[in-house]
């Protein structure tokens, strides 16, 4: 028989709160909101978390449940519309310039070094994901269609965690320039607690780091392991050689 407060906790969804709230992705989305109450705060003169956390008083004078609520509807509107924008707008300006100067370095020195063809190639045993999509379609075999799936949610989610780092970010970069206006915001009472201001900036480069290491990762995101399609690509690869030798 079970537990009547376990039935109940699986009623509130606790379990999967605290599922969710190990992921790196709900760290990111909860101190974002937080930043974004303080700020608004803070840009329209009002005392930020720290104060009202610290003054009972100030937390009834505040009205603090209608301004959560209307802050939650700003919030809604910045992570759907503004920072996703914002966000592409970094990324295309990112492909255009920097990532644009490191494949024509990567192309140059690759041809100094004479680095061959057969070298650029993954490891054995890895093809590109659209040869699984393409194989999970002519075969129907739920084997290839899982694992593209299970390439598409890891991609899908490198890329939510890389947006929701963005958002953090620039909430921190807002808060920090506010309270360099001698308000109280969260960023400055913590570089005060610290005694420098140097966690706040390696808090703001941890964050772009995520946002741009989907850029920078030494496993191409377009492959998946998979030695049957690899071995099937393979076997053909040498045919077609033998063919080509033979005439």
């Amino acid at each position: 028989m079970s537990d009547p407060s376990e039935g109940a906790l699986k009623g509130l969804g606790i379990f999967s709160i605290l599922r969710t709230a190990n992921k790196l992705k709900f760290f990111l989305l909860s101190a974002t909101f937080v930043l974004l109450i303080d700020n608004v705060f803070l840009t329209l003169h009002q005392p930020g978390i720290f104060e009202l956390s610290c003054s009972e008083e100030m937390i009834f004078k505040s009205n603090l449940i209608v301004s959560i609520i209307l802050i939650f509807v700003l919030y809604s509107f910045l992570t759907s519309v503004i920072l996703p924008v914002l966000a592409l707008i970094l990324d295309g300006f990112y492909i255009f310039t920097i990532g644009r100067i490191y494949v024509i370095l990567e192309l140059y020195f690759d041809k100094i070094f004479d680095v061959g063809e057969s070298q650029m190639y993954r490891v054995p045993g890895y093809v590109r994901a659209g040869k699984v999509r393409d194989e999970a379609h002519e075969t129907k075999e739920k084997y290839f269609l899982d694992l593209y799936r299970e390439h598409k949610e890891k991609r899908a989610d490198l890329m939510e965690c890389a947006m929701f780092s963005f958002y953090c970010a620039s909430m921190l970069c807002w808060n920090y320039f506010l309270g360099e206006n001698k308000e109280n915001s969260i960023s400055v009472v913590l570089a005060r607690y610290f005694g420098s201001e140097h966690h706040v900036w390696l808090a703001i480069v941890w964050l772009l780091g995520i946002f741009f290491y989907r850029f920078f990762r030494s496993d191409n995101a377009d492959w998946i392991y998979c030695p049957i399609i690899y071995e099937k690509i393979h076997e053909e690869k040498m045919r077609l050689m033998k063919l080509e030798r033979g005439k």
